[in-house]
């Protein structure tokens, strides 16, 4: 009987649990690894900077926690029969001391987005926002910044992205591990564009490269995971930060407004057990574009003959566009074991944009003159002679003038909500969360008046300048004036996703 009572003693195995934080600023830390050296044994804190092993001999160990930027510790503990074994740990580094004072950069999300990508199985890239400063626009231009990760921009927006060069439609984008939907394009494709996202609710992007099983089936290309901000990622105690910038653009002689930008942040956390966290921004955009589109003859490849412009479009493109969204983000630890939170967002964008094209265009046909009566022939509207900086189009019907001035308006939002919770038992962890992603948007105000004045020729000159060339009048109905137009077209429309 003793020697069974012996025997029972030794086998008998305790929990080990603690929390690893920045001693420096308190955030806790996700991510970190906790060996007991001599063992086999290694935990990784969670989210919250927990860490547990359900299963270690009573007696004296030796625990070893390391994380990127910060110095290694080795920590003697003790292990109890019969009791919580709790060891909590705090992180520092020497280079950041400097006599009585402790030096805390804002930076040290990117050590956290460092050590999550040293964790991953995969080929995964994790970037905090606050890597790069500040993000005043959408997640998307941060994302560009990552290796293999491409972006499309339209009017000074990254609107989608490509991962390793293949089409966006194969791309998921989830928010907490939830797929986002999304209603500003109403094309019908999978795409997701990023105008609609605010990036001031965002602690960091994870960007996957490579496939798993367990992935969306339209995730071939890649996947891109954003975080929400908690106010466990900062220290105990309150904290409020907040930007304000805007813009001028003084050697533009076109009518501008000076967009304004602002950023608010709060977080706090009560009693070590409640969390908030507040973000709030806003960011104005006023582009402004001269674009100038030419179409050529198409010159066989070899040739040294010079190619005639039938083609030129000037675009003056004004687009303002507003960004403005913020998010609320409650954790409750009701113990070192369980959690629970709620998150919840609104984000509304709005785009107006005003586009002026003066479009000058004949048929691609070179005229051809005949060598006895000297008369040109009848459908070319290339006159002879051109070069490459200079040609010259004929009085033709088909030689016109169209004057379009378009305006469009956008207005998207989207409302999301979020409910779950973490238990963590001895040998079981339960994570789960209901979700709910409401996006909308309306395309109202699209409309478009076409003014075309028919039968003129004109003379199209690159000489000066080869991108933006000059454009003379030389017969046919003035255009200047409004009784030359008498081809007008008017269209207004609307849609909804």
């Amino acid at each position: 009987m003793l020697c069974g009572l012996v025997a029972l003693s030794a086998s008998a195995q305790e929990s080990v649990l603690g929390i690893v934080t920045n001693a420096a600023t308190g955030r806790a830390l996700e991510g970190a690894p906790v060996t007991i050296q001599g063992t086999t044994k290694e935990a990784i804190t969670d989210g919250l900077g927990v860490y547990s092993f359900p299963e270690v001999a009573p007696g004296s160990v030796t625990q070893a926690v390391a994380y990127a930027g910060l110095d290694t510790v080795i920590m003697p503990a003790i292990v109890g029969v019969g009791k919580i074994n709790r060891h909590d740990v705090g992180l520092t580094s020497q280079i950041c001391k400097l006599g009585q004072f402790v030096v805390a950069g804002k930076r040290e999300g990117n050590a956290h987005a460092i050590t999550l990508q040293r964790l991953s199985s995969g080929i995964k890239n994790v970037v905090s926002t606050d890597t790069f400063g500040d993000l005043a626009g959408n997640p998307a231009e941060l994302l560009v910044r990552l290796p293999g990760v491409e972006g499309e921009t339209q009017d000074g927006d990254v609107r989608v992205i490509r991962i390793r060069g293949v089409n966006q439609n194969l791309t998921s984008i989830t928010m907490d591990g939830n797929r986002l939907p999304d209603a500003s394009n109403v094309g019908g494709n999978r795409e997701f564009t990023f105008q609609t996202v605010s990036s001031e609710t965002i602690e960091r992007m994870e960007v996957v490269k490579s496939p798993t099983p367990d992935m969306a089936g339209d995730s071939i290309g890649g996947a891109v995971n954003m975080v929400n901000k908690s106010g466990f990622d900062s220290a105990a105690g309150r904290r409020i930060r907040g930007t304000l910038g805007g813009s001028w653009q003084p050697f533009d002689s076109r009518p501008t407004r000076s967009p304004r930008n602002y950023q608010l942040s709060y977080s706090e956390v009560f009693g070590g057990k409640l969390a908030v966290a507040l973000n709030l921004g806003y960011r104005g955009i006023y582009n402004l574009q001269d674009v100038v589109t030419q179409l050529h003859e198409a010159v066989p490849n070899g040739s040294a003959a010079p190619g005639y412009t039938y083609s030129v479009a000037y675009n003056d493109s004004r687009e303002e566009q507003c960004r403005q969204g913020g998010g609320l983000r409650l954790d409750h630890k009701l113990g070192d074991a369980v959690r629970f939170f709620f998150n919840t967002a609104l984000t509304k964008n709005i785009e107006h944009q005003g586009d002026r094209y003066a479009t000058f265009a004949t048929n691609q046909v070179a005229a051809t003159r005949d060598p006895v009566t000297g008369n040109l022939s009848a459908t070319g509207g290339i006159l002879p002679g051109y070069t490459e900086n200079i040609t010259r189009v004929r009085q033709l019907a088909v030689s016109n003038l169209a004057m379009r001035s378009s305006t469009a308006y956008k207005q998207g939002k989207t409302t999301t909500y979020q409910l779950g919770g973490v238990h963590r038992y001895k040998l079981l962890e339960i994570d789960y969360d209901g979700y709910r992603s409401v996006p909308k948007s309306n395309f109202t105000g699209q409309r478009s008046l076409i003014l075309t004045v028919p039968n003129i020729g004109f003379a199209i000159d690159k000489s000066a300048d080869r991108y933006f060339p000059t454009f003379t009048q030389t017969s046919g109905p003035d255009i200047t004036k409004i009784e030359s137009y008498p081809g007008n077209t008017y269209s207004i429309g609307r849609l909804a996703g």
